[in-house]
């Protein structure tokens, strides 16, 4: 830090610096006071005064490079620092809170107790998150155990043997295995009744609830098809895109496929599989649909992991 030189006045001093470079800073410090910090620079001789409200704390002769000066206000050690970009300077003015100094100690171990602090909070957070979800899984069990045991319903996934669609109409043939027991099953059911965005094939798989005590009171759900079903769906869509487009490798079309069950879920993939289609005879899912979807940023974003030839 440079010294004042005691024969020099503030007037004086500031008669020599006037309409040079001036910078002014406000501190304000813990206790609320405020500081006044300013800063005047030479561009041509490099004279520079820095002044602390109205009392002058540095003054140093010929700046003309980069250069720093270090001062207290209080208990925080601050730097003013002058930049040399050219032909021309920047002036910066901030607090130190790297130096070993007492107030920086303090700052520090403050820190470190809100850091712990936070961590006991997070990890609070997440205990009590646990234990809500442990609370709400076992209250749907017990709920389900309430409602077999009342209705004497259950859940079990099973295969489609045979389709035959004519018209609306729909014929399924399944089994059902139960207790060592083999039930098969003729329904007829209306094509609106088929919440599945694909066409119904023998070998697909679905969950089906039936009554434990009366198991011919059955009903297949379509809307939430098993984890093997879901799997055959994305087979089916990878093997009609690669088809229509021999260009690409097994591992791009999985990849293109695989973005769009990811953004759209199983609507993706019926995009994919009736890509070709007319929007006139299959108006949920086309060539329309289609070119959307792969059109829309967030899928060409993910899309350029697939590394498609241009």
């Amino acid at each position: 830090m440079v010294g004042l030189e005691p024969s020099l006045s503030f007037t004086h001093t500031f008669a020599i610096l006037l309409f040079l470079a001036q910078f002014n800073w406000t501190y304000l410090a813990d206790a609320g006071r405020q500081y006044n910090v300013g800063l005047f620079h030479g561009d041509k001789t490099g004279h520079l005064l820095v002044y602390l409200n109205a009392k002058i704390i540095i003054i140093d002769f010929q700046v003309l490079e980069t250069k720093s000066y270090s001062f207290f206000i209080e208990e925080e050690l601050c730097k003013i620092e002058v930049e040399r970009q050219g032909e021309r300077f920047a002036y910066g003015f901030k607090i130190n809170e790297e130096v070993d100094t007492p107030r920086n100690r303090e700052r520090k171990k403050t820190e470190k107790a809100n850091y712990r602090k936070g961590y006991w909070l997070a990890g609070l957070f997440f205990a009590i998150m646990l234990i809500g979800s442990l609370i709400i899984i076992n209250a749907y069990r017990k709920q389900k155990r309430e409602l077999e045991g009342r209705y004497g319903m259950l859940v079990k996934p099973v295969t489609i043997d045979a389709v035959k669609q004519r018209g609306d109409t729909i014929a399924l043939r399944y089994q059902l295995e139960f207790q060592g027991q083999k039930n098969d099953f003729d329904r007829l059911i209306s094509q609106k009744e088929v919440n599945t965005p694909f066409p119904l094939k023998p070998g697909d798989e679905f969950n089906l609830r039936f009554n434990r005590f009366r198991p011919t009171i059955n009903e297949l759900d379509f809307e939430t098809p098993t984890y093997t079903q879901l799997r055959r769906y994305r087979w089916r869509a990878v093997e009609k895109h690669l088809a229509l487009h021999p260009e690409l490798t097994r591992d791009q079309g999985e990849c293109l496929v695989k973005i769009a069950y990811e953004l759209k879920g199983l609507e993706g993939l019926a995009d994919f599989y009736f890509q070709t289609r007319s929007p006139d005879d299959f108006p949920l899912h086309n060539s329309i649909t289609y070119q959307k979807l792969i059109r829309d940023i967030p899928f060409l974003d993910q899309a350029e992991a697939c590394r498609i030839p241009k």
